[in-house]
């Protein structure tokens, strides 16, 4: 039974239903390919993490805030605009990356993420830096965000 599944620099532009299937699978990487969007049965495999970087999302969706187990999600380099309200519940969550994108503000919530120890913001179009980052979240040990002040 498959517990990893690598797909990463091809040309996918969707994901097959099988992958539903594998009720066992704890790790996905799609990194490089073309996906606009991520299929709704992901959201079934519970213990999933996943690395989506460098594809062509605008959004993320609403099963990743069903992830409890979630501890880290990498979605750099796409298109995302804005980050979804559900990111800031992912408690278990100690890795985000979220480089690369659009995003002109970091939005308060992820402030409550207490255990999050690396946060990756570089590349985007901030124009400044939340309180947060140093007043809340007291195990982050790893902070970039090169290039990121307008």
């Amino acid at each position: 039974m498959a517990t990893s599944l690598y797909v990463g620099g091809n040309q996918l532009t969707s994901l097959p239903d099988f992958l539903g299937k594998l009720e066992h699978l704890t790790s996905l990487d799609v990194w490089d390919n073309q996906l606009t969007s991520l299929p709704d049965f992901l959201g079934k495999l519970e213990h999933l993490t996943s690395n989506v970087w460098d594809n062509q999302l605008t959004s993320l969706p609403d099963f990743l805030g069903k992830l409890e187990h979630l501890t880290s999600l990498d979605v750099w380099n796409n298109q995302l605009t804005s980050l979804p309200d559900f990111l800031g519940k992912l408690e278990h969550l100690t890795s985000l990356d979220v480089s690369g994108n659009q995003l002109t503000s970091l939005p308060d919530f992820l402030g409550n993420l207490e255990h999050l120890t690396s946060l990756d913001v570089w590349g985007n179009q901030l124009t400044s830096l939340p309180e947060f980052l140093w007043r809340n979240l007291e195990h982050l040990t790893s902070l970039d965000v090169g290039g990121v002040i307008n």
